[in-house]
């Protein structure tokens, strides 16, 4: 992915993304009646999701306004927040009078028509780059490539293996609804946090911002240990959200920032960067998912211990050096 962005432009890829989810939604829906192997559809939506994500990190590090960065980061963040209270309700009505598969449809011409956008503006990043880990300084770099695979893997481990939880363990009766009420609850507030936190963070007060929100995340992982009901689920999910965004927007806003110290190899950086998140999210859930596999009555414990991880990832966050975060 980190060739073909030098190559073709961060907009080209992301195009070609929303096809391989599509062509992922195809595999999917098709599922029942020819019997894909799974490897194959989590092999085809991990390619699309990298070829997303990575182009997205390149483009946003590129195009953001330094003074503004956090601001515009908020702005992103209410945008996809919004989105993401819109689809599930979406879904669920599609789905309730046209059945589940209908929902690919419309995914699929959702995607379709994202793609119009990216072709109606050129690239704003030069194409037929040369792409070369030669002379990179590896040393410099070490310190945020490290922090970043923290970071993201206490991201990852939450955004899964919280729903997986609360959904097994905890709403034993109606998983979905309870679910659906917790995930709109938590992000109607996220978005107003977000809309707080950008001020934040380009007032030259994200060193400070990250470092409390880092600590209360972790703190945050061990509350739900606690978790026992509806109630209990939603106090968790109101008190993380703010925190949880006002860690990840000011560690990107650093993140992103730091990438413009390397303009000869801003891409070379962000994928060296993915490289070493994605060995960190493998071994860890290599380490889980053979645990759970070996410890069948003890798959409770294996995802609370998951969230023990995430707690020691979050604080490890702390290590970053990010001259953009500084006092």
């Amino acid at each position: 992915t980190g060739r073909l962005i030098a190559r073709f432009g961060p907009k080209h890829i992301i195009g070609a993304s929303f096809f391989l989810q599509i062509f992922f939604f195809v595999l999917l829906a098709s599922l029942p009646s020819h019997h894909w192997p799974l490897w194959i559809l989590a092999l085809t939506a991990r390619i699309a999701s990298c070829a997303y994500y990575m182009p997205r990190h390149v483009s946003f590090s590129k195009i953001k306004h330094k003074d503004r960065g956090g601001k515009e980061l908020g702005l992103l963040d209410i945008f996809e927040r919004g989105a993401g209270v819109i689809g599930p309700i979406i879904g669920g009505v599609v789905a309730t009078i046209f059945g589940g598969q209908a929902i690919l449809i419309v995914a699929s011409i959702l995607f379709a028509c994202a793609v119009l956008p990216l072709l109606m503006s050129v690239e704003h990043i030069k194409t037929h780059q040369r792409y070369s880990y030669k002379k990179m300084p590896l040393r410099k770099m070490r310190r945020a490539l490290t922090v970043n695979g923290f970071s993201n893997l206490e991201n990852g481990l939450t955004i899964w293996l919280w729903p997986l939880y609360v959904g097994i363990f905890i709403f034993t009766t109606e998983p979905y609804l309870k679910l659906g009420i917790v995930s709109s609850i938590g992000t109607v507030v996220a978005i107003l946090a977000a809309m707080v936190v950008g001020r934040i963070i380009d007032n030259k007060k994200g060193h400070n911002l990250l470092k409390y929100s880092v600590i209360a995340n972790a703190i945050v992982h061990g509350l739900r240990l606690l978790a026992t009901g509806l109630k209990s689920v939603i106090l968790v999910n109101i008190i993380n959200e703010p925190i949880t965004t006002a860690y990840r927007m000011a560690f990107m806003k650093g993140y992103y920032d730091s990438a413009d110290d390397y303009p000869d190899y801003r891409i070379a950086y962000i994928t060296l960067s993915e490289n070493v998140m994605d060995f960190m999210r493998t071994t860890v859930w290599g380490v889980l998912g053979v645990a759970a596999l070996y410890f069948p009555g003890a798959q409770k414990n294996v995802v609370q211990a998951g969230f023990i991880i995430a707690a020691f990832a979050s604080l490890l966050v702390l290590f970053q050096r990010f001259p953009a975060l500084k006092k």
